[in-house]
């Protein structure tokens, strides 16, 4: 019986081993498995090194961020005007050719007048470069199937749009090509330069009458009529050491020396 019960214990403790070797044995792999747990977290880590590198879009917007004075730069020069101007061409020979009834002749002679023109109406042709007309003034020549000449000026709006400014046979003491001069005529008193092409802007200085300043655009203002034969008005926009606008009968074209033609037609009265 004492044989057969330490029989029985050693059996015992040997299953109890057996037990604890096969425990021991299992007990690596939740290590192996709860190890890959943290390998896991390290992708949480490179996401956040995704947005660190997304803000550097961010740090290069500043710089782009940075040229945004550029685009106001260059809504201030005339490369606005340039381009707008890109059609103006078509678009005074439409406008001058209502405006006076007429057909447009690119080579204006009698015969290419009396061709294709059963109407017999006046013929006109763009006698102004493309600096002129980009600049808002363009000179039209004119002539009859019958005979006869004659020239009218057509102005852009302050819109785009072209309009009647005047017409003459006489000579014109009004800058009517680009680029070019005025000379300032007040009548003895200063002229005011404005901020505006409009009498009641304020103004942006004085210069003195019979100063020279570079006419850089010109502004159809009022529309004449070459039925009634009433003038149109405008303001020429003005460069040099007093940037503004100053109104055609306030100014002459420079070549013409002095103010006396203007004054021979405006009268020489203080202007400012």
């Amino acid at each position: 019986m004492g044989v057969r019960l330490l029989g029985t214990i050693a059996g015992a403790v040997t299953l109890a081993l057996t037990l604890a070797g096969c425990s021991n044995s299992d007990s690596p792999p939740p290590p192996a498995t709860t190890a890959p747990l943290p390998t896991l977290e390290n992708p949480p880590t490179r996401q956040a090194t995704v947005p660190a590198t997304s803000a550097s879009p961010a740090a290069s917007r500043t710089p782009v961020a940075s040229p945004s004075p550029s685009p106001t730069v260059q809504a201030t020069p005339e490369p606005t005007a340039t381009q707008s101007a890109s059609g103006s061409t078509s678009d005074v020979i439409d406008a001058a050719v209502d405006t006076v009834g007429a057909v447009y002749r690119p080579q204006l002679t009698r015969d290419t007048c009396i061709a294709d023109n059963p109407d017999s109406k006046p013929c006109v042709s763009l006698s102004s470069d493309e600096g002129s007309v980009q600049s808002g003034i363009a000179r039209f020549t004119g002539g009859y199937p019958d005979g006869g000449g004659f020239s009218f000026y057509m102005g852009r709006d302050l819109s785009g749009d072209w309009g009647y400014w005047f017409g003459t046979q006489q000579q014109y003491y009004q800058l009517v090509e680009f680029p070019g001069d005025l000379r300032l005529c007040g009548g003895g008193s200063d002229v005011t330069i404005r901020q505006d092409p409009v009498g009641s802007s304020g103004p942006s200085g004085t210069m003195a009458d019979g100063s020279t300043i570079p006419a850089e655009e010109f502004v159809l203002t009022v529309a004449g009529s070459p039925n009634s034969g009433n003038r149109g008005e405008g303001w020429y926009r003005v460069g040099g050491a007093t940037p503004g606008w100053v109104p055609a009968t306030q100014s002459t074209d420079a070549s013409l020396g002095s103010c006396d033609l203007h004054d021979a037609i405006e009268g020489s009265a203080p202007r400012g």
